[in-house]
């Protein structure tokens, strides 16, 4: 059974753990990326930093890191997990194919996403194939930058761990708060 992921290369995942560093009033978001200065990407990423910094006037700043200064894909990912990053621009082409169907087993046994196990021989074979509606929910209850932070950082200095289901609760409970509110 083939589980390559190859033909997804070419998707670029954002990972946003959105915990950016206020410096005098401005919220600075430290983006890394593979992209060579000056290539389509990471010119880009300039695009997208400069249209923050106007609709946000100059209140957000995307400081972002090229060509691998950062450490390659998993090391950007190790960097937003303990807080040296907040973003990175990273495909899937540096993990590898049992990583991948490995985290898509994750998300579906956690009701996100459902997907066909299609394991043999003892290699992990996950496929993604539709978001669930606790899938949406979720993003739904995440979308919101202000929820998000509040979520997180109420997580971390109470209990100091950010677990699925604790994050996925509060989440919810500040959704319902608003709404009582």
């Amino acid at each position: 059974m083939n589980c390559s992921f190859r033909r997804l290369a070419p998707l670029v995942v954002f990972f946003f753990f959105f915990s950016p560093f206020s410096l005098e009033g401005k919220t600075v978001i430290k983006m890394a990326t593979l992209a060579p200065v000056g290539s389509p990407w990471h010119n880009l990423l300039l695009e997208m930093g400069q249209k923050w910094r106007d609709a946000t006037n100059g209140e957000v700043i995307l400081r972002i890191y090229p060509g691998g200064v950062a450490g390659d894909e998993r090391d950007m990912i190790r960097k937003i997990r303990i807080g040296q990053l907040h973003a990175a621009a990273v495909t899937i082409e540096g993990l590898d194919d049992e990583m991948v169907s490995y985290h898509v087993k994750l998300l579906h046994q956690a009701g996100l996403i459902e997907a066909v196990d299609k394991t043999s021989l003892g290699t992990l074979c996950w496929h993604p194939t539709t978001l669930t509606w606790d899938g949406h929910e979720f993003l739904d209850a995440a979308r919101d930058e202000s929820r998000w932070g509040t979520a997180k950082n109420t997580l971390l200095s109470k209990v100091g761990v950010l677990s699925f289901d604790l994050l996925k609760e509060t989440l919810n409970q500040l959704a319902k708060g608003q709404l009582a509110g």
